[in-house]
C-alpha cells in the first residue's frame, strides 16, 4: 500500500518466458495531486488527457452523456497514442 494505491507484481503462466512486470494502481485523488507535478516530455499528451479524464470524473456527480462521450474520446486517443511500433508514429 502506498497511501493511495497498490504496487503489485503481475503474474504470468509458468510456460511464458517473460520478465517480471509490475502494476501501480493509484486512486484518482492521488493521481490528481501527483500528475500535474510530473514533467513527462515524451508522454505530455497522455498526461494532459489523463488529467482531463480524472477531473471529468471528479466533477461528474451524476450521469451525463456529454462527460461519457468525452471520456470515451479520451480513452480512444490514449489508446492511439500508446500504440507501439512504426504505425504509431504515422
Amino acid at each position: 500500500m502506498l497511501g493511495g494505491g497498490y504496487l503489485r507484481e503481475r503474474r504470468h503462466r509458468p510456460e511464458e518466458n517473460w520478465k517480471p512486470a509490475y502494476e501501480l494502481e493509484i486512486t484518482s485523488g492521488l493521481l490528481r495531486m501527483v500528475l500535474p507535478t510530473l514533467t513527462l516530455r515524451i508522454k505530455a499528451k497522455q498526461q494532459a488527457l489523463l488529467l482531463e479524464a480524472v477531473n471529468l470524473l471528479k466533477t461528474q456527480n451524476h450521469w451525463t452523456l456529454q462527460n461519457d462521450e468525452r471520456l470515451e474520446e479520451i480513452r480512444l486517443e490514449l489508446k492511439k497514442l500508446n500504440k507501439k511500433g512504426r504505425l504509431a508514429l504515422d
